[in-house]
């Protein structure tokens, strides 16, 4: 029983990812299991360390927000699914991309 449990801590362990910001890590970890069943790739580029301006609850809803729309859009296609977060920022500024395919991307203009 240990054993599987210090299996599962290792797999679980090979998915954290650090964006400095400890509420969306969370947010990440919990969407870890969803996004691996509907293999859908998260990649996070930048740091979100200059976050800390933001009130603990708002950042919660907005990403929990814009990771789940970027799942859902992901769901509608059957391959070549991914999530990309970029972020950069200084002060109380913050910068936040995410990217994802959408089924129909050739009717998409890019602005």
């Amino acid at each position: 029983m240990l054993c599987i449990f210090w299996q599962y801590i290792h797999v679980w362990h090979q998915h954290i990812i650090l964006t400095g910001n400890e509420i969306v890590d969370l947010i990440l970890a919990l969407k870890t299991d969803e996004l691996d069943y509907n293999q859908i790739k998260i990649t996070c580029e930048g740091s979100l360390e200059t976050f800390s301006f933001m009130e603990h609850v708002d950042c919660c809803i907005l990403f929990s927000n814009l990771i789940d729309n970027a799942i859902e859009a992901n769901l509608k296609l059957e391959k070549g699914r991914y999530i990309t977060i970029t972020t950069n920022g200084t002060n109380n500024l913050l910068y936040v991309e995410v990217s994802n395919p959408m089924e129909d991307m050739a009717n998409v203009i890019e602005t």
